[in-house]
């Protein structure tokens, strides 16, 4: 069964796996794996999706990391691409897996600023037209 977090127009609040997102950002998502189901090697093979997109493909972290139970993130930046303006995170089981299943632990997604050096505005701070009292 995948798991699916979804993130919508812009990030201001969590509620049950969502959060609202902007379109004219990137954002940076930290996907935390470790596979604490499996009794031996090889046996949880599954994909991690981005936007519907497979980022990680035939995932097996007993072959990556040479061991079970042992921790492992990944990194990658992504933007909100389909008509609805979310961010899809997903895991699902590989077709070709023995045992179809999947496993995320844990999900981290900041917003990056812009090229306006800004979170929050398309442009940046310095177009407020806001002036430094005088000292």
């Amino acid at each position: 069964m995948s798991r699916f977090m979804t993130v919508p127009r812009s990030i201001t609040q969590l509620d049950d796996d969502q959060a609202s997102s902007d379109p004219d950002f990137a954002y940076f998502v930290r996907v935390h794996l470790c596979d604490i189901v499996s009794k031996s090697f090889n046996t949880l093979v599954f994909n991690l999706y981005i936007n519907l997109d497979i980022a990680y493909g035939d995932l097996d972290l007993s072959n990556l990391m040479g061991d079970l139970d042992v921790p492992v993130y990944r990194d990658f930046v992504t933007n909100s691409t389909d008509e609805s303006n979310t961010l899809t995170v997903s895991v699902g089981p590989d077709l070709d897996a023995e045992n179809p299943n999947a496993i995320l632990n844990g999900l981290e997604i900041l917003k990056i600023s812009n090229g306006a050096r800004s979170l929050d505005w398309v442009n940046g701070v310095e177009n407020l037209g806001i002036r430094q009292a005088k000292k």
